[in-house]
């Protein structure tokens, strides 16, 4: 007993080794820090700067042609929400959003059933499928401004051939326009949502749609109460990603319409563009820029509490 208490390590020597061992790990997490300090920088130059001085022009008078600007308050947001026209582009783009994602995320779900299913040649179909989702939005904007002409396009040809009437698309009136911006829109963005759906289902697993069918349930009935559990996450996922991206859709619509005719499909994102690089008005940019965070986030929070009570 005497040799194991002489033979002991002393309380002050464990005592040392815990304070190296602490030291090293405080080394080893500097040295992380370091490691990922250049990451960091990039992101806050790239990221939470622009953001610190979009939330600051907010509040001042701001041009490009002023060197100081002048502090304003609440007054930008004021003059928006009692200016008319950026009010109907709120409208607009409302309408927009609904319709356009309304359909894509119904078209999208029934497609990705289709392909769901073993048949000929489905590989060649989810390739033909990915073809819309890979065209940067200008070139599609100008491959559908011309397969829309009234006259020369070959969709209106067609539709002559089987008797139909020819809409002048985004030549015709305010509904033809919009209408022709949500076609567009569908056909680019419904790919995505039938990848994404396409491979929920395949996650889905058959012994449970087996065993329903067995137990008597027809095709609704598994879809509903088998597979649709499955899908919720994944179709919430995917409706906040492309209600936050059509709320920011632009370039599209500035390469087919322009925002008119008049202001039919002028939305949101594209007055912005207006606003701050034809009016060089920063300031009133920045705040509408806030505005449509603020909407953004508030969908998206509803959107949540909305699946989080359906669970």
């Amino acid at each position: 007993m005497i040799e194991k208490m002489l033979h002991s390590p002393s309380p002050s020597i464990s005592w040392r080794k815990d304070l190296k061992k602490l030291k090293g790990r405080r080394i080893y997490i500097y040295k992380a820090y370091l490691l990922i300090l250049p990451s960091l920088i990039i992101c806050f130059s790239l990221g939470f700067y622009p953001l610190l001085q979009v939330i600051c022009y907010s509040f001042f008078y701001k041009t490009l042609e002023d060197e100081i600007p002048t502090f304003q308050g609440l007054s930008n947001f004021l003059r928006i929400f009692n200016t008319e026209i950026i009010r109907n582009s709120l409208v607009t783009t409302f309408y927009f959003v609904v319709g356009a994602v309304s359909i894509e995320m119904l078209l999208g779900l029934g497609l990705a059933l289709l392909l769901n299913r073993e048949f000929r040649g489905k590989g060649i179909y989810r390739y033909v499928i990915i073809f819309p989702m890979a065209i940067s939005p200008m070139l599609a904007a100008l491959m559908w401004d011309l397969t829309l002409l009234p006259e020369t396009g070959p969709v209106n040809y067609i539709l002559e051939i089987l008797g139909l009437p020819q809409p002048k698309w985004f030549a015709g009136s305010a509904l033809e326009a919009f209408l022709a911006v949500i076609l567009v829109d569908v056909w680019q963005w419904t790919p995505f949502v039938i990848l994404v759906l396409l491979s929920g289902l395949q996650a889905v697993p058959q012994q449970l749609c087996e065993a329903a069918k067995i137990d008597g349930a027809n095709r609704m009935q598994v879809f509903r109460y088998v597979i649709l559990p499955y899908l919720r996450n994944l179709i919430l996922l995917v409706l906040l990603i492309r209600v936050a991206d059509a709320f920011r859709t632009m370039d599209m619509i500035y390469g087919t319409t322009n925002g008119g005719p008049g202001t039919a499909t002028l939305v949101f994102s594209l007055l912005l563009y207006y606003v701050v690089y034809s009016q060089h008005l920063l300031g009133i940019g920045s705040a509408m820029a806030i505005i449509m965070f603020i909407i953004l986030y508030i969908i998206c929070t509803a959107a949540f509490k909305v699946a989080r009570g359906v669970r």
